[in-house]
């Protein structure tokens, strides 16, 4: 069991399913290098969601949607039921890190430099993507998996035999085949693991297995970028791109994928100021100097970028708040239920596009900004607010979420390129 407060999360008691299930939703909603000190994960996360659903930023190569599920099956198998569940499924995949590690390709392999003592294993990030693939059919926490496992097991069983007495009478038995089929954890045209799995194994995907992929995401995420992309662009086309926003193909996407991805663009260079803000106050309050210089042109340089936008989409004088919160908000897709944004979230962000749209070049140097993105983090933070707690404040590296968004567009690509490089061409 946890409890929410002040965006934070802390554990009461022991519960492993509940442990579980929180470290599967962080392991979506976790930005590389993009700490969440100003509070907008949740419209980080909703478009990311959006675009790239399944997706994490601590996922790595696209093979491991396949190594789970072959794990997992490994461990129900009769020969290995000397052991609980949980433990030889931990085994298992602590030996794929080093059955890896003898392969060609070790770029992506969770444990590369930790080994067997691995804290995160791959399963945890990616059984919330594999749900969202319909790789995994059941809604099961990992703690769950095993007892359900048998049961469907059981019933396939008595399946088995209802089929086989209706074809002695010859009566119709498809129902019941099914209904057998469908009694399965994992997706019935999941590809097999190769005959040596999982003594032998590398992260280069097969042709069957990308045609899987391709299919899964057609199927549950079909309104998605992510689907798109997987099924119309090779890698070639996306490779060299820092941005979803920047991709050559940009006119050949739907137009509400475009819609969104000019919002999400936006967003990104309006919120990088208020990050950047944020730290040269903390430089400043840390006596830090050259920080402080460092941050004061980095934000006259953005403040520049925000003004001459005349060949985007969007800029200060035409982009609409009320249109950005329907769009992210609102969307109706299969993969994506609608969410509503925390009201205070929503005050911030229109308090900064406000203060902006005074297109004042010394905005940062006003007191009502300053105390803006002060009581923004302090609400957040509490008593850890580095503004108030010196040893937070010592705490800080530097540079806390500088980096602008991308909304897991690296995890995407990288997955492209797997497609991309499948064997048996």
């Amino acid at each position: 069991m946890i409890v929410a407060l002040k965006s934070s999360l802390s554990w009461i008691d022991n519960n492993k399913e509940a442990r579980e299930k929180v470290l599967g939703l962080l392991s979506q909603f976790n930005e590389k290098d993009s700490r969440d000190e100003l509070g907008i994960g949740s419209i980080r996360d909703r478009i990311s969601d959006l675009l790239f659903p399944g997706t994490s930023t601590i996922q790595t190569r696209l093979r491991y949607f396949f190594f789970v599920p072959w794990l997992y099956q490994e461990a129900e198998k009769p020969s290995l039921n000397d052991k609980k569940p949980q433990e030889i499924i931990d085994g298992l995949e602590r030996n794929l890190i080093s059955t890896l590690m003898q392969s060609d390709d070790l770029d992506g392999v969770f444990g590369k430099t930790s080994g067997r003592e691995l804290k995160r294993l791959p399963s945890s990030v990616y059984w919330s993507g594999l749900e969202k693939w319909g790789i995994k059919r059941e809604s099961c926490s990992q703690s769950e998996y095993f007892d359900r496992a048998k049961s469907l097991c059981v019933k396939r069983a008595e399946l088995e035999k209802e089929i086989e007495h209706l074809q002695k009478r010859n009566d119709d038995y498809s129902e019941a085949q099914i209904q057998k089929n469908n009694a399965s954890i994992w997706d019935i045209h999941l590809p097999k693991p190769p005959q040596d799995f999982p003594h032998s194994a590398n992260l280069k995907i097969t042709a069957e297995e990308a045609v899987f992929i391709k299919e899964q995401l057609r199927k549950h995420c079909g309104e998605s970028l992510l689907a798109y992309l997987a099924d119309n662009t090779k890698y070639e086309s996306s490779q060299d791109i820092n941005a979803p926003w920047d991709h050559p193909e940009f006119e050949h996407f739907d137009v509400e994928t475009q819609q969104l991805l000019d919002h999400a663009e936006f967003f990104s260079v309006l919120i990088h100021g208020a990050y950047l803000l944020y730290n040269m106050l903390l430089a400043q309050l840390s006596k830090d100097e050259k920080a402080s210089k460092n941050y004061k042109d980095q934000l006259r340089k953005w403040y520049l970028k925000l003004q001459h936008r005349d060949s985007k989409a969007f800029g200060l004088d035409n982009w609409s708040l009320d249109d950005f919160w329907s769009t992210i908000e609102r969307r109706k897709v299969s993969y994506a239920e609608p969410i509503v944004i925390n009201g205070m979230t929503k005050k911030f962000i229109e308090a900064w596009l406000k203060i902006l749209k005074l297109k004042d070049p010394d905005f940062y140097k006003s007191n009502d900004v300053m105390v803006l993105i002060k009581e923004r983090e302090k609400r957040l933070k509490g008593a850890r607010s580095r503004f108030s707690n010196k040893k937070a404040l010592e705490q800080w590296g530097g540079a806390s979420g500088v980096n602008e968004l991308r909304y897991r567009w690296s995890t995407a690509k990288q997955f492209l390129k797997d497609l991309s490089d499948h064997e048996g061409i």
